[in-house]
């Protein structure tokens, strides 16, 4: 049987810088390649079982895995936040976002500070102002940031890594105006108050010295998709039987919060998931990719729905047309064994007949057709993966933050430099300089 392919494009959250296809080099026809030797053996580049690096245990060892005891739909009963990801092109979290000042601006005198205007104050970036309401006017923070950020870094680069847990698990901020111990009057807007949250859950809690307990783990299935090759273990998975059972379990069962890069590019573009919504479009024998031990498998609809990055705004964003999300429909196979359990799956695109296909089979199509007969195939690997991309919809990893604490007491750094290191003294200052964020904060809430 011959099949052609009639799908969406990929929709990326940013431009991928891999090299363009022809309108020609498109997944126009997959002819029937079921006897051809290369075409089985290609079929093994991309497998359908649940591997070490994809185990659902990697995020938690009390998940469910029978997929007749996982619920079909789920809802945090909220949407997480929407803010910036404070890009490092523009100065990260040091960025004076309500005037476009970025990077080379001149910082404030004490004197200036402590008898300037509260406009000028209300006009700085959120380091800035946190330096201020530290009473720190050598300012710590804002040089630390300032010194790992650049004009040249990629436009994707930023802290959403750290917004997407702080959307996800601190109340929206309003915005505040408080006094330091100099009487000094710091007005944060909402966005000032996002922006050290989301810096705290991204650079602060992130330590990877053992000896600081305060630190937070962050928990991965998947890998980074660096290569943009379909049949790199970090590119196709995250596997779909992994991806359903850690979104069934911590969005439908437990009610908690489940991260995700949605970009399957080299760019990272991490999102918080508040909402799913899985149909089971039908059933069948396994498939020939299938794993060695699934005895059933479930062709699956998902939409799954995110919170997306926006320009700093003064004011609240939740409930306003200010607010963005996205829903994105995933398609893929569940397997599952004997017992009941996922054991598996395989992503998947649509026929303009309405069958699917797998991206296992798609991509041992891509990578050993030879159409004219001529001796030569059809795609390079690089074509092929650049055809893979534009219709498969597959998310790069999935992950979880632990628990985190406010940094329970505050201490100055001995002079503004402390904090740039990366040696464990100086991130053990940068916890405790960031001492007053949960006051700040919970001040915000008022």
């Amino acid at each position: 049987m011959t099949r052609y392919l009639y799908l969406p494009f990929l929709i990326a959250c940013a431009p991928v810088d891999s090299a363009e296809l022809s309108e020609s080099k498109t997944l126009e026809l997959l002819g029937s390649y079921e006897n051809d030797p290369q075409y089985i053996e290609g079929l093994k580049d991309i497998p359908s079982a649940i591997d070490g690096f994809n185990h659902p245990s990697l995020l938690s060892e009390d998940f469910i895995y029978t997929f007749r005891d996982l619920p079909l739909s789920g809802h945090l009963g909220y949407e997480p936040w929407s803010d910036s990801y404070w890009p490092k092109k523009d100065g990260g979290i040091a960025y004076r976002w309500r005037v476009g000042e970025s990077h080379d601006f001149t910082l404030l005198t004490e004197d200036e500070i402590l008898h300037g205007d509260i406009e000028v104050i209300a006009n700085l970036s959120p380091a800035e102002k946190y330096d201020i309401f530290a009473g720190n006017y050598d300012f710590p923070l804002t040089h630390t940031v300032l010194s790992a950020t650049s004009p040249d870094e990629a436009s994707w680069t930023g802290y959403c890594h750290g917004w997407t847990p702080a959307s996800s698990e601190y109340k929206e901020p309003n915005p505040v105006v408080l006094e330091n111990e100099d009487g000094v009057r710091i007005p944060f807007g909402s966005s000032d108050v996002k922006a050290l949250l989301s810096f705290y859950r991204g650079e602060v809690v992130t330590s990877t010295y053992v000896q600081h307990e305060w630190r937070a783990q962050t928990r991965v299935i998947g890998g980074w998709c660096g290569s943009e090759n379909p049949s790199d273990p970090s590119c196709y998975d995250t596997n779909p039987g992994a991806f359903h059972i850690a979104l069934a379990n911590r969005i439908g069962l437990e009610g908690r919060d489940l991260y995700l890069d949605a970009d399957i590019s080299r760019q990272k573009w991490n999102q918080p998931i508040y909402a799913y919504e899985t149909k089971v479009l039908y059933d069948r024998i396994p498939s020939e990719v299938a794993s060695s031990n699934a005895v059933r498998e479930y062709i699956i609809q998902s939409e799954v729905s995110w919170t997306l990055e926006i320009e700093p705004m003064w004011i609240p964003v939740v409930n306003t047309n200010h607010q963005h999300t996205k829903t994105q429909t995933y398609l893929y196979t569940l397997e599952v064994d004997e017992a009941g359990e996922i054991v598996g799956g395989q992503w998947l695109a649509v026929t303009d007949n309405g069958s699917h296909i797998s991206l296992a089979e798609a991509w041992a199509y891509l990578t050993t057709v030879d159409e004219n007969e001529d001796g030569r195939l059809d795609y390079s690997e690089e074509e092929a993966s650049g055809i893979i991309w534009q219709y498969f919809s597959i998310p790069d990893y999935i992950w979880t933050q632990d628990d985190v604490e406010f940094s329970p007491e505050f201490e100055h750094p001995y002079n503004s430099y402390e904090l740039i290191a990366n040696s464990a003294t100086s991130r053990q200052a940068l916890y405790e300089y960031f001492g007053k964020l949960e006051g700040l904060y919970l001040k915000s809430l008022q």
